[in-house]
């Protein structure tokens, strides 16, 4: 009887270390996803960053290119009042 309630007694406590081992798992199971959606997004922003610089480099260069071929239009009007 006293064997009988040892050994429910060890099993149990063998079970409740189970349970403490498969919470721990899953515990880092949600950490590790918490992490991978933190640097997911991380990276989605540094991305934007850089699409959102590319973008303005891009107008720049088009507001260049616009005051050139103004400065080119201005230069032939003159071109041609001396014609």
């Amino acid at each position: 009887m006293e064997d009988d309630n040892l050994e429910k007694a060890v099993e149990s406590e063998e079970d409740k270390k189970e349970e403490v081992t498969v919470d721990e798992k899953k515990e880092e199971e949600r950490e590790q996803e918490k992490n991978e959606e933190e640097e997911e997004e991380e990276e989605k922003v540094e991305e934007e960053k850089h699409q959102k610089k590319d973008e303005e480099i891009v107008v720049e260069n088009r507001e260049g290119e616009c005051a050139e071929e103004k400065k080119d239009e201005e230069r032939m009007e003159i071109i041609l009042l001396f014609v």
